[in-house]
C-alpha cells in the first residue's frame, strides 16, 4: 500500500500480535502452516459430525434413529482408530495416505453402482437425494 496515506491503512497491530502468541515466528512457516490446516481440519470435521444426525432428524422424528446415525458415524473411529495409529507408526505415511485416498476415491466412484434403494438414491460424489415415500 505504498503510496497511501496513513489514515487508510487498516491497522493490524493487534491481529499481529494474536498470532504471535498463538504461533510464535520462531516455530516457522511450517508449523504456521500446520496449525491453520489442523484448525481448518477439525472446524470440517465438527460440521460433519453435526450434519450427519440433523440430515436424520430433518428426514425422521424418531430419536433413536437420529442416536444410531451419530453411533454409526463414529463407529470407524471406536473400530478403527487404535490399530490404525499403530499402524501407521511402524509404515510409510506417504503410502498410507496414497492407499486410503485411492480407497476413498474407489468407494466414491462406487455409489454410483450401487442398486436403488427404496427411500435414497446415492448419486456421485456422495450425493444424497431423498425420494420421499
Amino acid at each position: 500500500m505504498i503510496g497511501e496515506p496513513e489514515r487508510l491503512r487498516p491497522n493490524l497491530e493487534p491481529v499481529s500480535r494474536v498470532v504471535e502468541a498463538v504461533a510464535p515466528a520462531r516455530l516457522g512457516t511450517g508449523f504456521r502452516w500446520l496449525l491453520a490446516s489442523s484448525w481448518s481440519a477439525s472446524v470440517g470435521d465438527g460440521f460433519a459430525i453435526s450434519a450427519g444426525p440433523l440430515l436424520v432428524a430433518s428426514q425422521t422424528h424418531d430419536p433413536r434413529l437420529v442416536a444410531l446415525a451419530l453411533l454409526l458415524q463414529q463407529l470407524p473411529y471406536l473400530l478403527f482408530g487404535l490399530f490404525a495409529g499403530a499402524l501407521s507408526d511402524r509404515v510409510n505415511r506417504r503410502a498410507i495416505v496414497v492407499t486410503v485416498d485411492a480407497a476413498r476415491a474407489v468407494v466414491l466412484a462406487g455409489t454410483d453402482l450401487l442398486p436403488e434403494y427404496p427411500a435414497f438414491q446415492l448419486g456421485g460424489a456422495g450425493d444424497c437425494h431423498y425420494r420421499g415415500s
